[in-house]
């Protein structure tokens, strides 16, 4: 059996199935039709967010994305595999980049599984400010990164991230 459900009806039951109302951390139960586990949001500083996904699917699950701006998004999986909307398979141990357009698709949970990621999301704004100081740095290229995610999407896996 596959569940299929937009993003947008999989964070509404996400906000139904919320634990806590605290503004700045805030705890969900995954819904019961999806499987078990929570998702946990914690607001660090405006602009700074920390995501922390636990699930365990029953079945597939595929949840299907629009068109949308993508915040910066440092994102680590520790386990469990799926495909994103680019095509590509992550699985456990795995680190991805993400900002920019996103041309929207779907995220496929293959199986029954147990999956954990935590996901790091920064206003592109904020990360000019906080990187400003680097910009003449060879390192990581982030004048690069910050020009595209405002022209296109982009997508990195396993990126080594160097600030310095």
């Amino acid at each position: 059996m596959t569940i299929a459900l937009s993003y947008a009806k999989y964070r509404q039951l996400l906000r139904a199935n919320q634990q806590s109302d605290q503004t700045f951390d805030a705890i969900s139960k995954i819904p019961t039709q999806v499987g078990n586990g929570e998702w946990q949001s914690i607001q660090f500083a405006s602009g700074i967010e920390l995501v922390i996904r636990k699930l365990q699917t029953r079945n597939r699950l595929i949840l299907k994305n629009p068109p949308r701006e993508h915040p910066v998004e440092f994102g680590f999986w520790l386990s469990g595999y799926h495909q994103d909307e680019y095509g590509n398979h992550l699985c456990a141990g795995q680190n991805i980049l993400i900002g920019g357009l996103e041309p929207g698709g779907k995220v496929d949970f293959f199986r029954p599984q147990n999956t954990i990621n935590i996901s790091v999301y920064v206003e592109a704004q904020l990360l000019e400010n906080l990187v400003e100081p680097l910009k003449e740095s060879n390192a990581f290229s982030l004048k690069e990164f910050l020009q595209t995610i405002h022209k296109e999407p982009y997508f990195r896996i396993n990126c080594a991230i160097r600030f310095l």
